[in-house]
């Protein structure tokens, strides 16, 4: 019997699933009755009337989910940035039999995560295998596994959205640790800034490989991970930053390195980020 490859994919998610269907309603007869809602969502601000709808709407049983979803089905790399990517890379694996698992994470907004619902229940039936008409590869692929999270306080307060983002992401690979031969970032969507610490923090992670789209070339790309360890006094003080035991000589170091500003006495979020990555 073939070996199975396992590969943990790590989605940061955006809106783009709700974006491209509130563009195509106008076009497509069954995002037509829902398209003046889908527009509202897609332009809505964080915790509008119009955004909370979107949240609430979030589940297999609401009509507007469910001829999204239809969408979705019908053409996944045109309806989702994070879909375009991941199928993309799974065209270019190769032959061979292959198990993946998907951890979805999504803004801290309606309009997120309706989107990321969206795409776990467009993944959730493909156990048995990943429809060849969705892939131009000669692979045999399986999503064993899917799951979704709504990042606290991500997309509305940088730092505490950054610490909760870090928390479920060392979360999903510490859980997966034992399964996969392989991790990997599939950074296509949600905001940059994030996307980009989680680039850097990939190396202290134990992920293999990041993902996405480019912009302009409109093809996956992939980025190899240099395994990157904290210097030995470096983690010593992010040790005593994580337990609340910093010293003046920690502040001083710190602001040489640049982690701390001048000005700063403590960053709010050191202490967290630092628990986060060493524990």
């Amino acid at each position: 019997m073939a070996s199975v490859y396992r590969m943990l994919h790590v989605f940061t998610v955006g809106t783009s699933v709700l974006r491209n269907a509130a563009a195509r309603a106008g076009s497509d007869p069954h995002l037509a009755p829902h398209a003046s809602v889908l527009r509202s969502w897609a332009q809505a601000s964080v915790d509008s009337s119009e955004d909370l709808e979107a949240g609430k709407s979030a589940v297999p049983g609401s009509p507007v989910f469910r001829d999204v979803l239809g969408a979705v089905a019908a053409s996944p790399r045109s309806m989702s940035a994070e879909l375009n990517a991941f199928l993309g890379l799974l065209d270019g694996l190769g032959e061979g039999s292959f198990e993946h698992r998907v951890c979805l994470l999504s803004t801290d907004s309606g309009a997120g995560w309706f989107s990321a619902r969206v795409l776990e229940e467009f993944l959730k039936p493909m156990s048995s295998g990943i429809p060849g008409v969705y892939l131009s590869g000669d692979g045999l692929h399986r999503v064993v596994g899917t799951s979704s999270v709504r990042v606290t306080w991500l997309g509305r307060d940088f730092g505490k959205g950054l610490v909760n983002l870090l928390t479920e992401v060392k979360r999903a690979v510490s859980r997966e640790a034992g399964w996969a031969d392989e991790v990997l970032f599939n950074l296509t969507g949600g905001f940059k800034p994030e996307a980009g610490f989680l680039a850097l923090a990939a190396g202290l992670m134990g992920v293999n490989r990041l993902y996405y789209i480019h912009e302009s070339m409109g093809r996956v790309v992939e980025l190899p991970v240099i395994p990157l360890k904290v210097a030995d006094h470096v983690e010593r003080i992010l040790r005593r930053a994580a337990a609340g035991e910093l010293g003046e000589e920690d502040y001083r170091a710190l602001r040489e390195l640049k982690i701390l500003k001048p000005w700063e006495k403590e960053a709010a979020w050191l202490s967290e980020v630092a628990r986060v990555l060493l524990t």
